[in-house]
């Protein structure tokens, strides 16, 4: 989720400043939000604690206040991410649905009909590839289906993708007509 906020706030060009007891490969963080904070400019800054304790007595009145901002302004980049996340999985859900020329209904409502489940499997893996949705965000977005359901396609999926040239060159005319939606 951090990671996320991280990806949402550089791809608007926003200034990020992150403050950390030390560096982050050495704390207990998720790999994808150490990496983010590592590919940015590091400085250590010594610490006093004087200074600090100064500083913390003069804004102690002022942090219930900021907390509050702080909530409120997290809540809404939230917001926003998944606004964008769920048009980048409806973009897709069209795009492969005209590829295979079927509804957008038909690949996340139930059918369990090959001309249904194939194109199914190539959304779920192309929102796979061009998010960071779990597999139990990504089946919430498919009609509710279970992470498990999830998993099972893509693994079906790119055994296709492996053995089935025709199906390499649907998924790569696919993700082509998708190429300006940005990761998520």
């Amino acid at each position: 989720m951090a990671s996320q906020c991280i990806d949402f706030l550089l791809g608007n060009s926003s200034l990020l400043v992150v403050t950390l007891p030390s560096h982050p490969t050495t704390l207990d963080l998720h790999p994808a939000l150490a990496s983010r904070l590592c590919a940015g400019f590091l400085l250590p800054i010594p610490t006093h604690t004087s200074f600090i304790q100064k500083r913390l007595q003069k804004s102690s009145a002022s942090t219930a206040s900021h907390e509050s901002k702080i909530r409120i302004s997290h809540k809404k980049l939230q917001q926003k991410i998944d606004r964008k996340t769920t048009d980048v999985i409806k973009k897709i859900i069209r795009n492969v649905a005209k590829h295979f020329g079927i509804l957008p209904d038909d690949i996340t409502g139930g059918s369990q009909r090959r001309c249904h489940v194939r194109p199914r499997g190539f959304a779920m893996y192309c929102v796979r590839e061009m998010t960071n949705l779990s597999s139990h965000e990504i089946g919430r977005n498919f009609g509710g289906r279970d992470h498990s359901t999830v998993l099972h396609s893509l693994k079906v999926t790119m055994k296709i993708l492996q053995q089935d040239q025709n199906a390499l060159a649907d998924l790569h005319e696919i993700t082509s007509t998708l190429q300006n939606t940005k990761r998520c």
